[in-house]
């Protein structure tokens, strides 16, 4: 089966590599692509409007190089928003959808002012301080701050964080919508996965995402934060493995 998994801001591939390995073996096809902006990805051109439908444009660009017609689409976080944008756009190309540590609602008004007033901020210091400093007590769960591998991984992909990137991509999540609507249309099969010390994404947040889907089921990541993938690995392929038996 051909699957996408996209990351969580403001990281890159390197997140799901685990899963990914994980899950090939057992035959799947994995597609590991980074967010425009972050990781190996290229950057926004000049005067682009940052949107998610964009960002789903990638996503489609790349399947059709890849000449793959329909694949399970899946993220973390930000990536969980790209995979809803993927199957507004383009419910067609959509075969199940993977939702980790994520969440169906738009910003609130005041989400939105504070993220704009990051961007301003970084433009102004052209720092990523002010948005990265402690974002690991913010993201991981309490086991994970005290796993040597998880933490390399987490501030190695940190490194590579370019601010033009981080600008854009706040701009874009900051106007994104609603998707209750397309989880409600849709009848593919849509896995909500959520580490259960996640601070960011909540249990009610889940919850409302399985009420809507017609065919969902959520599993919780015990040990694990905001970035699942990263921490539980196992966990979450498992989840996803099992999930995929049902197609």
């Amino acid at each position: 089966m051909n699957i996408v998994l996209l990351p969580a801001f403001p990281f890159d591939h390197r997140m799901w590599l685990a899963v990914a390995e994980d899950l090939s073996r057992d035959g799947h096809e994995i597609a590991l692509p980074d967010i425009r902006g972050l990781g190996e990805a290229p950057d926004w051109e000049e005067h682009e409007p940052a949107t998610l439908t964009a960002l789903a444009r990638d996503v489609i660009r790349m399947l059709d190089a890849l000449q793959i017609d329909k694949a399970v689409i899946g993220g973390c976080s930000l990536g969980g928003y790209i995979s809803l944008e993927v199957l507004r756009q383009f419910p067609e190309r959509v075969q199940g959808l993977i939702l980790v540590d994520t969440k169906a609602s738009a910003d609130t008004e005041e989400q939105s002012v504070a993220r704009q007033g990051r961007i301003k901020e970084v433009k102004a210091t052209r720092s990523l301080d002010g948005i990265l400093g402690g974002i690991e007590n913010r993201m991981l769960a309490p086991d994970s701050l005290d796993d040597a591998e998880v933490m390399k991984l987490f501030h190695d992909m940190l490194i590579d964080v370019r601010i033009d990137g981080v600008c854009h991509l706040l701009d874009a999540m900051s106007k994104r919508e609603a998707y209750f609507d397309e989880l409600q249309k849709t009848k593919i099969s849509v896995l909500s996965l959520r580490g259960e010390s996640d601070s960011v994404s909540t249990l009610e947040d889940h919850e409302f995402i399985v009420r809507n889907a017609a065919s969902s089921k959520h599993v919780e990541i015990h040990k694990a934060g905001h970035l699942a993938p990263l921490e539980q690995p196992v966990e979450v392929a498992n989840a996803i493995r099992e999930f995929l038996r049902s197609f």
